[in-house]
C-alpha cells in the first residue's frame, strides 16, 4: 500500500515538510516517502512508528487528500457530533480493503468489527454506527448477488 502522491498533492506536502508544523510536517514527509515508493516497513524503521499508525495514515491521506495529514480534535463534551464527509469516506476506503487487508480473517466487514476497528486505529473522531451501517449497506447493495437455486439431494 502506497500513498497516492500527484502532480498537485506533491508540492503541497514539499511545501508543508518546509513551513508546517512539526508534527504535520513529519506526516507529510511519511505520505510523500510512501508515494515515492518506500515500504511501510521502511518507513517503520524511518520514522520509529508501529506499522498501523503509518497504515492509517496512508488510508486517511489516500481518502482524504492534505486534510487527512492534519491532526484531529475530538469533539467537545456533550456536543452533537455527525460523522462528517471526511469520516465517511475514511470509513468508505476502509470497506473497499477488506477485513483481510487488516489481518481478520472474513472476506467482509460486520458493523460491529468495522466499528471495533475504526476505533482501535483511531481513524474518526466518534462513530455513529448508523451511519457505518448505512455505508456497509450501500457497499453490500453494489456487490453483485449469484443466483442461487436449489438442488435436492439424491
Amino acid at each position: 500500500m502506497h500513498a497516492c502522491v500527484d502532480e498537485t498533492t506533491g508540492p503541497k506536502l514539499q511545501q508543508l515538510i518546509r513551513r508546517g508544523s512539526v508534527e504535520n510536517s513529519e506526516r507529510a514527509s511519511m505520505i510523500l516517502d510512501s508515494g515515492l515508493g518506500a515500504s511501510i516497513d521502511e518507513l517503520c524503521e524511518r520514522y520509529s512508528l508501529p506499522r498501523p499508525e503509518i497504515e492509517n495514515l496512508i488510508v486517511r491521506f489516500n481518502a482524504l487528500g492534505m486534510r487527512g495529514i492534519q491532526i484531529r480534535k475530538a469533539p467537545a463534551v456533550g456536543s452533537r457530533y455527525l460523522m462528517n464527509d471526511a469520516e465517511k469516506a475514511i470509513v468508505q476506503a476502509m470497506i473497499d480493503l477488506t477485513p483481510k487487508f487488516f489481518g481478520r480473517p472474513d472476506d467482509r466487514w460486520l458493523a460491529d468489527e468495522l466499528c471495533e476497528e475504526l476505533d482501535q486505529r483511531q481513524l474518526v473522531g466518534v462513530l455513529d454506527r448508523n451511519v457505518v451501517q448505512t455505508l456497509l449497506d450501500a457497499a453490500r447493495a453494489k456487490i453483485p448477488k449469484t443466483r442461487l437455486t436449489y438442488r435436492p439431494r439424491h
